[in-house]
């Protein structure tokens, strides 16, 4: 080794020799000014040009700070804007599902909307739609108003001014309103749970907003109506307007679509149009910095759906830079929005500016002081130094007798004398280099090498480089870093060489070596080119920083994982000392007890004890934790900064140092509020549910899904014949009825269960009949139970004692069949005595029933021969025979369509043409006279009398009515009946004789025989005819 360390110290001095001898010379005075002003000016300069490029980072710093703190504030509102509105529609859907909201007592419904309103500024609009068209709303204006819908002002809404204690005072207008068609309405209904409309503008005022709508279902799952919160936009307008981002930056944001959400500026976002009121667009805006903003953001994307991350830009508008940032403002609620920040450039660089002008003017002065001072200072110091270096040069040439002049410097006086000691030394010093060399090499940790610069052959390396790669020196001597693979990639040593080419020297380049046994280490890599034997070669010296590199890592990898659950943990987190200071919070113990930020609540909150409802609290905790170390689950209640209550969780351990001292509590905090409430209002409802249980008068049981009771209410337990309702815990049906009827039991519970189908309403008869022995009728309905998941769980069964109704609907049945038939022969008497159309207006309650008809046919009839017979024959076999008589006359009245009015003694009415009018009245009584004689012939023929008939028939008007309070009568007046009456008694027996209007009415489709004129009473003289029959 010794002879490659002197060949090694002999190339770095022939090296520095070299370079020296071959470097131009240049006048010591230049040497000393030029770099005095060099440096001076580059001081100053590179000072002012830092300065102004510090402040211009820092400018685009701030700018970008404050737009991402602008966006998170504005994202933190609008989460704020719409949980509060979702949570008081779930918290109002709750209550009514559980029965404790009556949503069709508009009363109670009014005062809980004016509470809820009350609670925060963003909710100033509450309403509810029943599925009526009931609708009441509470609206927070100035003033405020109550709008209402019932079915006493349906179809109308009627609007009060209400006081304020939100008590109507006056009525301000009335307009036909339905609610059930507004489209928040139909949607809550589509979807069946809470949606959130599109941004949209309402009718009176114009102003833009959203609307979150529920639908509301009772216990039964029944839908009740819909809540809807109106909420106005105008409210982030003012928040925009309110915030503090420069002189004259804006802030807007905008739907996708790119039309205005709200704006930092007083400006309307809509306008009035032919058409109505539209949405503005942002680059519609009449505001330039908005509209030209909005503008180059779509030139630059394209659309604003490509925009999903926050985005710095810089634009230029009207020739000014402005720094732009667009952040997308997304949430669970269905809101796309993107936020724009636009900060004029100006606002921060004026200043900036102004500094850059003094600093140039500056740098110009010293310039100028500096060459004057330094001219006359270089002639003063180069003098004795030339003296000085004329003599060295003779002692480096080997004239070790050279004088050396003195100084009065003492500097240089001293690097006189030491020119005469540096000849003595420089043998000496040599060898002791040359020796500390080796042991240098030899015993450093770190690894070092020599290699050739052409080829990268190995030609030393010391003890650690042996140890560290595993490889004897045999093994890499005259080998090369590529054929023993020490480098992780090939294309890593190439890269290494070149640089030394080009740079001459490498210093702490990290990189990766490989090991014989192929472990990957990390190192720092320094290398320099020097010269051995008139051969350039490379040193290397290689740290190894594996260990470090993996410590770091793992530390990075540690804290990153900390600070990501310190910040973003759903729970509170806390260090505090023994006095009750906290030393830090995360954002959520802040959030929890209602402060801004952790530093807010370290600072406004120098002692816990403040936060405890129980002023014993804070002593109490600290006992636990001095006898147990620790705290598991402690409930208590804390104040809010807003001053309300929460229920909270806490879980805390004491750090100690490594004497046992404390040094502060750690732990996390979870608000347990709503389980609390939850708790409660589920132990209220249980108590209630009991009481109304076991105080109704249906018996109530339910079941899981292997159809075992888990509970029943009194009644059942006592129709059971158990002692308690907790007796039927685990018991199925087969212990309490036969097995035939548990195994249909159970079947019908599986059927119900596996198809989720309710049985609803079955009426069955009960095994056991009551104590006289009567039949007991139940009415059971039984349906599905579900969990949360809406997945079936048990069955719910209902059953009322029906016997009572059963028997009470049978006498009902019953009875109702006895009158049914009582009313049918009702109906059929009356038929037969008034004709149908009459006897129905009679029944539908007509008081007086008399019609004119204009043009009715009427038929008497009178029986000749009848008195004789009469006189000979009983007087049954009479009424037999007039019978037998009238009733074919009423069939052949039937057949022809006819209306009987009336018998008198052996003497027949009828009436066509009435009570419904027709136009062939006359051709059938026409036709019936001629059967009525064929009648009379075969019954003569049969009885062997000599009977015949006398008909008249006339033509003309009549009135017709029902006369009689309890015996009613359908008759004729007028002359028309008195003239028809006259041609049957004017007639001759087994004639028809009819008048001169029936023959002008049937002469062409009958034949007819002329009589003549006849002296009628009361009429006069008429002309009549003889019907004889038909004409075909």
């Amino acid at each position: 080794m010794k002879p490659r360390n002197m060949m090694f110290l002999k190339a770095l001095t022939r090296k520095t020799q070299s370079e020296t001898e071959n470097h131009p010379t240049v006048p010591l005075r230049l040497v000393v000014v030029i770099p005095f002003l060099v440096q001076i000016f580059a001081a100053v300069g590179l000072t002012g040009y830092l300065s102004w490029r510090n402040a211009s980072k820092a400018v685009n710093d701030l700018a970008n700070q404050l737009s991402e703190e602008v966006a998170e504030r504005i994202e933190q509102h609008i989460e704020s804007f719409t949980d509060i509105s979702h949570l008081v529609l779930e918290l109002n859907s709750a209550i009514a599902r559980s029965g404790n909201l009556n949503v069709e007592d508009l009363e109670q419904v009014q005062r809980l909307f004016w509470k809820q309103t009350s609670l925060s500024p963003s909710i100033t609009n509450l309403h509810f739609a029943s599925v009526s068209g009931d609708f009441l709303q509470i609206e927070r204006s100035t003033p405020p108003t109550l709008s209402r819908r019932d079915r006493d002002s349906a179809p109308n809404w009627n609007i009060y001014e209400l006081d304020s204690q939100g008590n109507p005072i006056r009525l301000l207008r009335t307009e036909e309103f339905d609610p059930r068609s507004r489209p928040w309405y139909k949607d809550a209904i589509d979807s069946g749970e809470t949606v959130w409309s599109s941004v949209y503008l309402f009718a009176d005022p114009p102003v833009p907003g959203i609307t979150p709508a529920r639908p509301i279902y009772d216990t039964q799952g029944r839908l009740l109506g819909v809540m809807a919160i109106d909420l106005t936009l105008t409210q982030m307008s003012q928040f925009l307007q309110e915030l503090q981002i420069s002189e004259s930056g804006r802030v807007f944001i905008m739907e996708r679509t790119g039309k205005l959400v709200a704006t930092s500026e007083s400006e309307a976002i809509y306008r009035k149009t032919d058409n109505g009121v539209e949405r503005l667009k942002a680059s519609q805006s009449r505001d330039p910095m908005i509209r030209e903003t909005a503008r180059e953001l779509r030139q630059r994307f394209d659309s604003f759906d490509r925009i999903r991350t926050s985005t710095p830009l810089r634009i230029t508008i009207d020739g000014q830079p402005e720094f732009v940032q667009v952040t997308p403002l997304t949430n669970r609620r269905g809101l796309d929005w993107l936020m724009v920040a636009v900060i004029p450039e100006s606002n921060f660089m004026g200043q900036i500016r102004t500094n850059t002008y003094a600093t140039i003017a500056l740098c110009l002065m010293a310039l100028g002081g500096a060459t004057i001072l330094g001219f006359y200072t270089s002639r003063w110091i180069t003098r004795p130094i030339w003296r000085l270096a004329r003599a060295s040069a003779a002692i480096a040439r080997g004239t070790l007798d050279t004088p050396v002049p003195g100084s009065r410097i003492n500097e240089f006086s001293i690097l006189a004398r030491s020119l005469h000691q540096m000849i003595g030394q420089l043998q000496q010093s040599q060898a002791q280099l040359e020796d500390k060399f080796a042991k240098v090499f030899r015993a450093t940790p770190d690894p070092i090498a020599i290699t050739t610069l052409e080829g990268g052959h190995f030609l030393e390396v010391n003890d650690s480089f042996l140890e560290k790669s595993g490889y004897t020196r045999a093994e890499v001597l005259d080998q090369t870093a590529a054929k023993l693979n020490l480098f992780a990639t090939s294309q890593e040593l190439a890269k290494i060489v070149q640089k030394l080419k080009e740079e001459q020297a490498i210093y702490n380049l990290e990189t990766q070596l490989r090991t014989k046994s192929g472990a990957i280490r990390t190192v720092l890599l320094s290398a320099e080119i020097v010269e051995l034997d008139g051969e350039l070669s490379v040193l290397y010296i290689a740290n190894d920083i594996s260990e470090r590199v993996k410590a770091q890592e793992a530390l990075q990898e540690a804290e990153a994982r900390y600070r990501s659950i310190f910040e973003n943990a759903a729970e509170g987190i806390f260090q505090i000392t023994q006095q009750g200071r906290y030393l830090s919070v995360n954002p959520a113990l802040a959030r929890m007890y209602g402060y801004e930020s952790p530093e807010m609540l370290i600072e406004r909150l120098p002692n816990i004890q403040q936060l405890y409802v129980n002023p014993t609290g804070w002593a109490e905790f600290i006992l636990v934790m001095e006898k147990e170390g620790a705290v598991s689950n402690l409930e208590y209640q804390v104040r809010r900064r807003d001053g309300t209550q929460i229920w909270v969780s806490e879980n805390a351990r004491a750090v100690k140092d490594e004497t046992g001292q404390l040094l502060y509590y750690e732990g996390t905090i979870e608000d347990i509020t709503r389980r609390k409430e939850a708790e409660a209002a589920l132990q209220e409802k249980e108590q209630y549910l009991r009481l109304v249980l076991d105080n109704i008068p249906q018996q109530v049981f339910w079941k899981d899904r292997d159809s075992r009771f888990l509970g029943c209410n009194k009644n059942w337990a006592d129709a059971a014949g158990l002692e308690s309702p907790e007796a039927v815990v685990g018991l199925t049906d087969f212990h309490l009825l036969p097995e035939a009827v548990a195994k249909k039991f159970r079947a019908t519970d599986r059927y119900i269960m596996e198809n989720n189908q309710p049985d609803l309403n079955k009426k069955q008869e009960k095994q056991k009949r009551d104590e006289n022995g009567n039949p007991v009728w139940l009415d059971v309905s039984k349906i599905p139970i579900h969990d949360e998941n809406n997945e079936v769980i048990g069955i719910l069964g209902v059953i009322e004692d029906i016997t009572l109704q059963v028997y009470i609907e049978e006498q009902r049945r019953k009875a109702e069949e006895a009158l049914r038939l009582e009313q049918q022969k009702s109906e059929e008497l009356l038929l037969n005595i008034l004709p149908a159309a009459i006897a129905r207006r009679l029944k539908e309650g007509s008081r007086a029933i008399a019609e004119q008809f204009d043009d009715v046919t009427i038929l008497f009839a009178d029986i000749v021969g009848f008195t004789p017979l009469s006189a000979r024959l009983p007087a049954t076999e009479l009424v037999e025979f007039l019978n037998q008589i009238f009733s074919q006359f009423d069939q052949l009245a039937e057949t022809q369509n006819l209306e009987k009015i009336k018998t008198i003694g052996d003497a027949y009415m009828v009436a066509g043409g009435l009570p419904v009018p027709r136009e062939d009245h006359a051709a059938a009584i026409a036709q019936m006279a001629l059967a009525m004689q064929d009648c009379i012939d075969n019954v003569a023929h049969d009885l062997h009398e000599p009977l015949q008939i006398r008909i008249g028939i006339n033509t003309g008007p009549v009135v017709a009515g029902v006369i009689g309070a309890t015996k009613f009568i359908y008759d004729l007046w007028g002359d028309t009946v008195n003239v028809a009456s006259r041609m049957e008694s004017y007639g001759i027996a087994g004639k028809i004789q009819v008048t001169e209007a029936t023959y002008q009415r049937l002469q062409h489709r009958y034949a007819f025989e002329k009589r003549g004129i006849i002296d009628v009473k009361g009429k006069g003289e008429m002309t009549t005819y003889w019907l004889v029959g038909r004409k075909d």
